[in-house]
């Protein structure tokens, strides 16, 4: 798939700026998974930056509505306050929005916006680490493919190793057969 255009570098740093104060990386062991998955993502009631993160990427944005909160379970502040009490203001957790990707599809974004990130330490062992765990061939593979196509044609640049080239994965399987 051809790519259209390559992503700018102020959307690059806009887009590295926003994961590094509000995105989080989460590994999820789920046991019916051969690997362990990672998925990168932002949670915000900033709907417009949600947004945008799922334009650039080709995701859909997940909206989790407002809920009210428990306060029942909560202690109070007794270290720097004088009186015990809750530091709440309002006893409803609004709208959010979500952004994520997972597994090859968060390694493609690390990876292009690791120059932008002012804290790189553990980034690229991240991106390293789920680029070896990634299926070259069979299973799990076609998916892997779709993503990369997917980002390639949104202007992401895709790291030399991702994926093998083309009729390598083919050939994998029928030599596996």
């Amino acid at each position: 798939m051809k790519a259209k255009k390559k992503m700018s570098p102020v959307m690059l740093a806009w887009m590295a700026a926003v994961i590094e104060v509000k995105g989080k990386i989460k590994r999820t062991d789920n046991p019916m998974r051969k690997t362990v998955q990672l998925v990168l993502y932002v949670r915000t009631r900033h709907f417009q930056h949600v947004q945008r993160l799922c334009d650039l990427t080709g995701v859909k944005v997940n909206i989790i509505p407002a809920r009210a909160l428990d306060v029942r379970n909560r202690r109070g502040c007794v270290e720097h306050c004088p009186e015990a009490h809750h530091h709440v203001t309002d006893n409803i957790v609004p709208t959010m929005a979500t952004w994520a990707i997972t597994g090859a599809g968060a390694a493609i974004i690390l990876h292009n916006l690791l120059p932008y990130f002012v804290e790189v330490e553990g980034v690229e062992k991240i991106v390293d680490e789920v680029t070896e765990m990634l299926p070259k061939s069979g299973r799990g593979f076609s998916a892997i493919k779709a993503t990369v196509d997917r980002l390639a044609a949104l202007g992401w640049t895709i790291p030399d190793g991702l994926v093998p080239p083309e009729g390598d994965a083919d050939e994998q399987v029928r030599q596996a057969a």
